[in-house]
């Protein structure tokens, strides 16, 4: 009984494994058409333009010498509201692809900031913190530690409009 069994799984498990290698070897005869026609590729938006990619090429830190050039990237989302500060918040998180020396950023914003906290996350503390320089800038002034790739620069700004009405960052050059 247990040898007639055990032919019969044989069986199904050797034409499992025969259908699935008739459908690899269909498929890598699709994907070897599909790699010599070049007109998918021809009628691409970065090809023709219609939809380009924005490239900045650099040199890498050791070929010229000295620091990459500073690149800034910033997300915002929606964030946990204070109400002692505001109805709603914002929170603005900058990273870097190099280290800086603190923390520092100015958010302006079209609508009126009530007040606003900075930090660097993952950082155990900081020294220094944030401020409003008037009812639409909120400034970090983080001394440390270095806000860096791996520290990135958080910023929560709290508000009582429905948003901020469109905001702008700016880094103070050393």
């Amino acid at each position: 009984m247990s040898k007639s069994v055990s032919k019969s799984v044989g069986d199904q498990y050797t034409q499992t494994i025969n259908t699935l290698q008739t459908q690899i070897a269909s498929l890598e005869s699709q994907l070897e058409v599909q790699g010599k026609n070049v007109e998918t590729i021809k009628g691409s938006n970065i090809v023709t333009g219609k939809g380009p990619v924005p490239v900045e090429i650099t040199n890498p830190s050791g070929a010229g010498g000295g620091e990459p050039q500073l690149k800034i990237f910033a997300s915002e989302m929606p964030a946990q509201p204070n109400a002692t500060y505001g109805k709603n918040a914002r929170q603005f998180i900058f990273t870097t692809n190099r280290r800086m020396n603190g923390g520092r950023m100015s958010i302006s914003c079209k609508n009126k900031i009530n007040g606003g906290y900075a930090t660097l996350a993952g950082a155990g503390g900081v020294m220094g913190g944030g401020s409003n320089n008037d009812d639409h800038t909120f400034s970090s002034g983080i001394a440390a530690p270095d806000w860096s790739p791996q520290y990135p620069l958080v910023i929560i700004l709290f508000y009582d409009e429905s948003d901020l009405g469109g905001c702008t960052y700016s880094y103070p050059q050393p």
